[in-house]
């Protein structure tokens, strides 16, 4: 590999960002393992008791990313107990969607991006419509919030819309090909594709879950 960079950040449960480093114009051998940059986070001043880290190699002739991995961590000796409050976040999220129905299988194209204010990060935005194809037949929703953090640990799955609904009862539509759990920083977009197969007369659902949006969010209704 050559022309790449990367890109380390860490994020602090109050979504404040105590470590950024960026390592560009990189060559790296094949089926060797190089040191790049010792990271100086948590052994920096007043390190947090549980952060995230993000890291991002990615190429920059056009920022496209290669590979993205995201922790959560928490010091030696420590524990994760204070994620449960982190549960009363409300982070701001915008999803762009656009569905193409082909006999009963339905494709759709999602970018979810975490709306939260912060510094840009070189490799982090993307354009509303990169990958649709143009514009039309886009829909887009927005959960408002306003706090600023990572929205953390993101699960898309779709349900049917049935009137007859008994408690208990799960609606799932299944199975659903698309990405597993992810996360996303303030200021982040990721792309999920997911596809199904839904029953002949059934309206299709689309829900976000994460562990700051406990009872679901609709962000897609297909009609």
């Amino acid at each position: 590999m050559s022309n790449v960079a990367i890109e380390a950040s860490v994020w602090d449960l109050k979504g404040t960002r105590p470590y950024y480093s960026l390592n560009e114009n990189l060559s790296l051998l094949p089926k060797k393992v190089a040191p790049i940059v010792e990271m100086k986070y948590p052994k920096s001043k007043d390190p947090k008791p549980v952060y995230f880290l993000l890291l991002k190699l990615y190429k920059m002739s056009d920022n496209s990313v290669i590979s993205r991995n995201f922790y959560w961590l928490h010091l030696s000796g420590g524990d994760y107990k204070l994620l449960e409050p982190y549960r009363e976040k409300k982070i701001p999220l915008k999803i762009t969607s656009k569905v193409s129905i082909e006999e009963s299988i339905y494709n759709i194209q999602m970018h979810v991006t975490n709306s939260s204010e912060i510094p840009e990060s070189r490799s982090s935005t993307v354009r509303p419509s990169d990958g649709f194809y143009g514009t039309h037949g886009l829909k887009v929703t927005e959960i408002n919030g306003s706090d600023v953090g990572v929205a953390f640990f993101l699960q898309i799955s779709v349900y049917t819309s049935k009137k007859d609904y008994k408690e208990g009862e799960d609606t799932r539509i299944l199975p659903v090909h698309y990405s597993d759990y992810f996360s996303l920083v303030p200021g982040e977009t990721m792309p999920v594709n997911i596809s199904f197969e839904a029953p002949q007369g059934v309206t299709p659902r689309v829900i976000l879950h994460g562990w700051n949006y406990d009872g679901g969010e609709l962000i897609y209704e297909v009609v």
